[in-house]
């Protein structure tokens, strides 16, 4: 499967119309349901090569190039850039094989899709002149009506929510594939202000669902004055808000705090930047956080795992430990994957984060490069936080909130005097569903085990240490 959201092979053609493949809106990340055209980079006519970047695609984690895995011509753009909140699968244009066969797409529009060509044949057949008129409004409606057959089927995570919200399926419209009720139709039933036990118009619903599926032009922003000044909201801090609204609301968090002694720990760190190589990037401490998390993750039994929100009693046992780690940019906040963390020395894992960091903040990472991972670091010790919490990012199972390094006085046990020590916070925010808080209690203790003795750190691959003996954790 290409990006252009087709086999390279699809092509199709009407008996109008030459050869031809259509440009769909491509999912460029597992979560991405929708994007922006931020530009495209030929215009209509345009020779177009495997390879080529076509369009600059704004997803939910980045700006992305749209290459193109097919070679002709650009014969229609049907969705300008700047178009906000198309959906994925929409058409965006036309490549056609010859350059002569551009002049024949120079009217062309997107077929309607096969779903609402239905409603609107049955609407335009019936005799009455009330469901003639209303015509138009049933072909532009995809959804099941509420309590229909179709409207009965429901995902997993939109049944949570369902529950949660004290609605019925029968309320809900749903706008999924053959009508399945998806976590948005719940999302936006409840903005709406639904009460259970409320049925909403269906031409309300129908006009609504209408709306929603075609994309959006940039809305008109207000005008600043004297007392404020409007700063336009970029696509991916918008969906941020989203996505931590939806983690919060359905998944069950869970969490742990641990203190770490971190004498040995930034002792190791400014030895090892003293005697680094020229070849050999100094190291942070929140490099030896990733790398001690990745060694954490593999010593944990069944902590190095994905939840499944297809198949709720089940989750995916990774074979890779791959960690994600949390980096600001201008547009957002974006998490880009430190792969093999359990097998890469701190140094391997400080290069792989300067680079991922820089390329992320230049929107020039690969939707390879931001997929996947069972784990997320967020570290704001750097700016003087001592203690926070974050929200897990689904369907990731854990986020490790890192606090700064503090200096405390501690009675020396042999001196019977205080002493200097270095400690850290870190808080643990897990999935109930997917972490059993037994092994989330081993996963901090090994955690704790590496910071404290970092020389494991430098080891390339895992290294072979002994363990403390796990044994039943009782909770009061």
């Amino acid at each position: 499967m290409g990006l252009m959201g087709l086999p390279s092979s699809s092509k199709v053609s009407f008996s109008t119309l030459p050869p031809h493949t259509p440009i769909a809106m491509p999912a460029l990340s597992p979560t991405m349901t929708q994007g922006n055209i931020a530009q495209w980079n030929m215009s209509e006519g345009a020779k177009v090569n495997e390879g080529d970047i076509i369009a600059e695609i704004e997803t939910d984690k980045a700006t992305v190039g749209f290459d193109s895995q097919e070679e002709g011509f650009l014969a229609k753009i049907l969705v300008p850039a700047g178009a906000q909140d198309v959906a994925v699968g929409t058409c965006l244009g036309v490549l056609c094989e010859s350059e002569a066969d551009v002049a024949a797409f120079a009217n062309y529009t997107a077929p309607a899709p096969a779903a609402a060509a239905a409603p609107a044949a049955a609407a335009a057949a019936a005799p009455v002149a009330a469901a003639a008129a209303a015509a138009p409004v049933a072909a532009a409606a995809t959804p099941a009506a509420p309590g229909s057959k179709g409207a009965r089927l429901i995902g997993p995570a939109a049944a949570n929510l369902l529950a949660s919200s004290g609605l019925q399926k029968s309320q809900i419209a749903g706008t999924g594939p053959g009508g399945i009720i998806t976590k948005g139709d719940v999302l936006a039933a409840i903005a709406s202000g639904m009460k259970p036990g409320a049925a909403p118009p269906a031409a309300a619903t129908a006009a609504t669902a209408a709306t929603a599926a075609a994309p959006k032009a940039p809305a008109a922003l207000p005008e600043s004055n004297d007392d404020f000044e409007v700063i336009p909201v970029t696509t991916i801090r918008k969906i941020i808000a989203t996505r931590l609204l939806e983690s919060k609301v359905e998944n069950p968090h869970q969490y742990m705090q641990k203190e770490i002694s971190m004498d040995a720990a930034e002792e190791f760190r400014v030895e090892m930047n003293k005697s680094a190589g020229e070849d050999q990037p100094k190291i942070s401490m929140n490099d030896c956080v990733v790398r001690a998390v990745g060694l954490a993750l593999r010593a944990t039994e069944l902590a190095n795992i994905r939840f499944n929100d297809d198949a709720p009693s089940l989750y995916d046992e990774l074979e890779t430990v791959d960690v994600a780690v949390a980096v600001a940019t201008p547009t957002g906040l974006v998490t880009p994957i430190v792969r093999n963390t359990d097998e890469k020395s701190v140094f391997q894992v400080a290069a792989d984060i300067r680079e991922l960091a820089g390329r992320a903040r230049d929107n020039k990472l690969k939707p390879e490069e931001f997929t996947g991972g069972s784990f997320s670091v967020s570290n704001l010790g750097m700016f003087g936080i001592d203690s926070f919490q974050a929200v897990v990012n689904p369907p990731q199972w854990g986020i490790l909130a890192v606090g700064g390094t503090r200096v405390e006085a501690e009675l020396d046990p042999s001196t019977k005097r205080p002493k200097a020590v270095k400690r850290m916070t870190v808080n643990l925010s897990m999935d109930g569903r997917a972490m059993v808080a037994e092994n989330a209690v081993y996963f901090l203790k090994n955690f704790a085990f590496f910071m404290e003795n970092p020389t494991l750190l430098a080891i390339e691959g895992y290294p072979k240490v002994k363990l403390a003996k796990r044994g039943l954790v009782e909770f009061q």
